[in-house]
């Protein structure tokens, strides 16, 4: 069956779908969101920092994560991984210099969300 796509423009918002030949839609385009919105964490000196959340949207959002403002490189020490709509991000090994603000930002074509929790690094006594 072929296919032909439309952009529509309306009060504001974007709205783009596959549409059949025949005018049904097949799919609903929807704006990234947070299931469950990622909390704040405290974590002890050398332990491992772990955010696990759900991600919506369509088509599925990309994701980025910023530590006060600035956009992590993902390496041995920042992991992130991403299966079947779930997020996990993880800091290896958390010391002092690893607390702070992060912030996880979704992006589809419809649209954006962000969320920002706070991690706070303990010590051992």
């Amino acid at each position: 069956m072929k296919k032909f796509y439309a952009i529509v423009l309306a009060v504001g918002f974007l709205t783009m779908g596959a549409i059949h030949v025949n005018g049904s839609a097949n799919t609903e385009f929807k704006q990234p969101a947070f299931n469950p919105v990622p909390r704040d964490l405290a974590v002890k000196e050398g332990q491992t920092a772990i955010w696990s959340f759900g991600v919506l949207g369509n088509p599925e959002p990309t994701i980025q994560v910023l530590k006060d403002g600035n956009a992590i490189q993902l390496n041995a020490k920042y992991k992130l991984s991403y299966r079947n709509r779930i997020v996990t991000f993880q800091i290896i090994e958390v010391y002092p210099e690893d607390e702070g603000e992060y912030t996880f930002v979704l992006t589809n074509i419809v649209g954006m969300a962000s969320k920002t929790v706070k991690l706070k690094v303990l010590d051992w006594n």
